[in-house]
């Protein structure tokens, strides 16, 4: 089993999760092909370009459908997360904003201290009301449903 994530950090997941990511998924090997994340590289694969990868036995339409239908809310489309990039060379591959050295996490955490999106955009101009969408869609479409048990302070 390899596990492919164009945005992940290498050595964050060997440490948090033990696992070490392929850099590219080897064409012509995999028996099947899980895309559990909807980064946009996936979303616009092509069913030439995915059966490449091995999906040889199936309809090669399959995975794509599956991309595509799968969403959590039951859309048939995805969300496009255009302003979402990710790139080795800018923040370490971290999704940022448009390519600039803004982090879907700072985003995140600035709404936090800013819940007002005008006090927000004061604090960072560069950013555009589009952007502070896509980054809560694209953070809540990555984050896990897990229960945490808060303890009384």
């Amino acid at each position: 089993m390899d596990v492919h994530d164009p945005c992940v950090n290498s050595e964050e997941a060997r440490h948090e999760y033990g696992i070490t990511p392929v850099r590219e998924p080897e064409p012509r090997v995999y028996d099947a092909i899980i895309i559990a994340v909807g980064h946009r590289q996936f979303a616009d694969m092509g069913s030439a370009e995915i059966h490449a990868l091995g999906i040889d036995r199936h309809d090669p339409g399959s995975a794509k459908h599956g991309l595509e239908s799968a969403r959590p809310n039951g859309s048939a489309t995805m969300t496009s997360f255009d302003r979402i990039t990710c790139n080795p060379a800018v923040l370490n591959g971290q999704p940022s904003i448009r390519g600039m050295r803004l982090t879907v996490r700072r985003v995140i955490e600035a709404l936090a201290l800013y819940p007002n999106w005008d006090d927000l955009r004061a604090e960072y101009p560069e950013l555009e009301p589009e952007d502070i969408r896509r980054a809560l869609e694209f953070a809540a479409q990555n984050l896990d449903d897990q229960v945490f048990r808060l303890e009384p302070a």
